[in-house]
């Protein structure tokens, strides 16, 4: 499994940031990206939530049905949501 960390501190090359190191990880090794993968769009506390709402739509469009999912260290509810189904998923391994 991978975790794609994007941050919001990029601001309009989120998008292109994933899609080059998709890209990257297709070149080196096609397996890598073939694998189960989690995009986790980091640094909400950056933006607003509308902003943060329209790019994980964004994100779950391009990533072709991968689960997506905010943080902020300084939202602990979205910690602990995020941690609350990356268990979840882990135990179904």
């Amino acid at each position: 499994m991978l975790i794609h960390l994007v941050s919001f501190e990029n601001g309009a090359d989120m998008m292109k940031t994933y899609k080059t190191i998709r890209k990257e990880l297709e070149q080196f090794d096609e397996s890598l990206a073939e694998k189960e993968e989690i995009v986790l769009l980091t640094k909400t506390d950056v933006t607003d939530a509308k902003t943060v709402a329209k790019k994980i739509t964004e994100f779950k469009k391009i990533s072709r049905g991968k689960k997506v999912y905010a943080i902020s260290l300084f939202d602990d509810a979205s910690i602990k949501e995020f941690k609350d189904e990356l268990i979840k998923i882990l135990r179904k391994k």
